[in-house]
């Protein structure tokens, strides 16, 4: 067994003069159609640009100096802000999703689209796909083509952006270049495909990018009478599938679920080969009629082909009782590729959580684990999460967990919110909370703790960061990018947000540790492997905790 050990970090900021981002990165996206020059892990080389300060503001980037070069990488914000870098990180351009929702919407006034624009819905997810394209030569010339670093003759790429208030946008990124090239409106180059009544609770396009799985809430029941959505307890999730044009391929209604609190958020997953996904949801066991059984709510985890949404597999124990798996998480489940067997994994408790985190460190102890299903939907083996923070002072929520391509290493990202009590024993939260990342792999059907990494200063309490995105890269299994929301307070108790990300790629090494023995005081070497987050040795020199800080 090997070490993994930390080859190279590239370290990026949203940083620019006069202009302030808020909200959280929710996606970070490489552009493979772009011929910009690849940054280089292997020299473990920081690319860390100056923080800006500033107070908040309006994001206008006519008053930020903007790159000529092709957009390398894309980013885009909780807020609704998608921002194109080039390949020194430096500001393309800026579209405001909300502005491009609201210039759809013929009939609002300028009064209300300044009200609406200030209470800014949740974007939660951006991904691109490859649009087939007949540019009319008319229209453009070879000088754009070469000036914008795309190749538009067959394909062009896209990005879909999604809105919890149900928005669906559509970025065309070599018409929004040019635009930013002649100094037009951004937005322009944008579309509002259509915005669902009910909102949109998690979506996501297909690995191969064909497909686009979405997941609203129905409006009506099966007889066609209408819902009223305020005063229903449980709702009915439908899961529809669109193709590359935006056009409706198939659509189904769930079970009635439970909607009013996170802990019953719907989540979903795609299988890498496309061909299938895998929905968690929080059902109620009601009846058609809406009529409450015995049996208390429970998540399930159900699989469904991509081309029918046919039900392929419902999550179950797997001692052949039909009992359903116990205890499971509203985070997002993920699927290993045929390296693993294909499993779907998702976040299981020791006992039932409740909504609040007030049952952190002095109540019982709960453990979690990364529980794997097969694909015909049974329960097969586990990933112990080693909790690797202080139950006494700390409380930690698992807020992720990721495969890589090759389904040898596992992810799991985590919030803790150190906790400090009061002369009343009550608990109140008064350090920053930070993140914290862990991997595990795969050897001989257990998984071992291999590296572990916290955003906290210990030096410095007023500065940590959270974890808002992991994702391996779909090219390369040993490269995790890492989304983080960094929190700063000043002397006066003031506190600022700067969003930023890096970029880690692991390789496996053994590792030979030098020391000198106290009782003979000669030097020696010995071979020095990581199992379970600890290193052992041939001698049994000492165990230490492999963590990194930053």
């Amino acid at each position: 067994m090997k070490n993994l050990c930390l080859q190279g970090e590239v370290h990026h900021a949203l940083s620019f003069s006069g202009l302030s981002i808020s909200g959280k990165i929710v996606d970070v996206i490489r552009n493979t159609t772009s011929s910009h020059l690849d940054l280089d892990l292997n020299d473990g080389c920081l690319n860390h640009h100056p923080i800006d300060n500033a107070d908040d503001a309006a994001v206008d980037s006519q008053c930020v100096q903007q790159s000529k070069l092709p957009p390398a990488v894309f980013v885009m914000t909780s807020d609704g802000y998608l921002v194109a870098l080039d390949e020194r990180d430096l500001l393309v351009w800026i579209v405001d999703l909300e502005k491009v929702v609201l210039n759809s919407q013929d009939d609002e006034d300028d009064h209300t689209q300044v009200n609406e624009i200030a209470t800014r819905s949740e974007w939660f997810y951006s991904s691109g796909f490859l649009q087939e394209e007949d540019f009319n030569a008319d229209t453009r010339n070879d000088d754009d083509i070469i000036i914008q670093g795309f190749n538009l003759k067959n394909q062009s790429l896209h990005l879909t952006c999604l809105s919890r208030a149900g928005h669906v946008v559509s970025v065309s990124i070599d018409q929004t270049t040019t635009i930013a090239l002649q100094n037009g409106i951004i937005e322009e180059g944008s579309e509002c495909i259509g915005s669902f009544e009910n909102g949109l609770q998690c979506g996501g396009w297909s690995p191969d990018g064909e497909v686009l799985a979405l997941i609203t809430y129905a409006s009506e029941d099966e007889e066609g009478n209408e819902i009223n959505v305020e005063d229903e307890e449980f709702r009915v999730p439908i899961l529809m599938t669109m193709n590359t044009q935006y056009e409706i391929l198939s659509e189904i209604r769930l079970e009635h679920c439970l909607h009013s609190d996170p802990v019953n958020a719907i989540s979903f997953c795609w299988r890498p080969d496309s061909s299938s996904l895998a929905v968690s949801t929080m059902d109620a066991n009601v009846t058609a009629t809406g009529e409450v059984v015995e049996s208390k709510p429970v998540r399930r985890i159900r699989t469904f082909n991509r081309s029918t949404l046919q039900l392929l597999s419902l999550s179950k124990e797997e001692d052949g009782s039909g009992r359903d798996v116990p205890n499971l998480l509203s985070v997002s489940p993920t699927w290993a590729s045929g390296g693993c067997s294909h499993y779907v994994g998702a976040i299981q408790s020791s006992r039932a959580l409740s909504s609040s985190k007030s049952s952190s460190g002095r109540g019982r102890p709960i453990s979690m684990q990364v529980a794997f299903m097969e694909p015909n939907g049974l329960r097969h083996r586990e990933c112990k999460i080693h909790m690797t923070y202080d139950r006494t002072t700390e409380y930690e929520e698992i807020t992720g967990v990721e495969f890589n391509v090759e389904g040898d290493l596992l992810a799991v990202t985590s919030l803790v919110t150190p906790l400090l009590y009061d002369a009343n024993d009550k608990q109140s939260s008064t350090l920053l909370p930070y993140g914290k990342m862990q991997l595990y792999h795969r050897s001989n059907y257990h998984w071992y703790l291999k590296y572990e990494v916290r955003y906290n200063d210990r030096c410095n309490h007023s500065s940590s960061a959270v974890i808002s995105k992991a994702q391996f890269s779909a090219e390369d299994s040993s490269k995790i990018m890492i989304a983080l929301q960094r929190t700063q307070s000043d002397t006066n108790g003031k506190n600022s947000c700067v969003l930023e990300w890096r970029e880690y790629t692991f390789r496996w090494d053994s590792s030979m540790v030098y020391y000198r023995s106290a009782a003979t005081g000669n030097d020696s070497s010995v071979v020095a492997l990581s199992i379970d987050g600890k290193v052992s040795t041939s001698d049994s020199i000492q165990s230490l905790t492999l963590t990194r800080r930053f």
